[in-house]
């Protein structure tokens, strides 16, 4: 997916949008100052939200459509990125509630980091859904050869588009997380992070013609 670098821009600007003013305060407006701390989930909502539909809209340009999926995340890729400058009109957004911050720089029992703890939760959820689940099977069907699942009765158009749709949530959820930590969120975030996917990808061990690879290795490789 090589428009993961740009998703996870635009996602983390229009969380800090939220964050700062947007249906945060619409929502919270009159409740006091409780309530009004609880902005960064609807920030964090509005990030995932993007995410999880930049991955359907593109999900669905390759396998409703047929483009190819090159064509279709290289776009998107540019598409993005364009609609986060446009978005922030070419500057940061800075200054975020402390709430929002502690989930990019604070630490759980003051030693481990927030970060990694949502990256290995997740880490660890993937090897599950993967290893262990019927739909974990599927994927790696689908990545192997598509004809043979689709042979298989396997609904291969729902499958690569959920898979889609997962990226964007991660994007989603990564625009969030950096924009706490750098307690900034800019347009130019993310710029390289598609090379730096897929050379996590490959120096992990996972095959580039699909089917084949481990999150362990994976987690090694990133």
């Amino acid at each position: 997916d090589l428009s993961i670098g740009s998703l996870v821009a635009f996602a983390g600007l229009v969380a800090a949008a939220v964050s700062k003013g947007g249906l945060s305060n619409r929502f919270t407006v009159g409740a006091g100052q409780e309530a009004a701390s609880q902005g960064w989930y609807l920030a964090a909502l509005a990030a995932i939200g993007v995410g999880v539909a930049g991955g359907l809209l593109q999900g669905f340009a390759i396998t409703r459509l047929k483009v190819p999926p090159f064509v279709v995340t290289l776009g998107g890729m540019s598409a993005w990125r364009g609609a986060a400058l446009l978005f922030a009109a070419g500057g940061p957004i800075s200054g975020f509630e402390p709430n929002f911050v502690w989930i990019g720089q604070g630490r759980i029992f003051g030693q481990v980091p927030v970060p990694v703890v949502i990256f290995l939760t997740f880490a660890v959820l993937a090897h599950v859904v993967l290893r262990y689940t019927r739909y974990g099977r599927q994927i790696y069907a689908v990545g192997g050869n598509p004809e043979a699942a689709r042979l298989s009765g396997l609904n291969v158009r729902a499958v690569i588009t959920s898979v889609y749709v997962i990226m964007g949530f991660f994007a989603g959820l990564g625009g969030f997380v950096l924009a706490a930590r750098l307690n900034s969120a800019e347009a130019v975030a993310g710029t390289g992070y598609e090379l730096t996917v897929i050379a996590s990808v490959v120096i992990g061990g996972t095959s580039l013609f699909g089917g084949s690879g481990r999150r362990l290795l994976l987690l090694l490789g990133r």
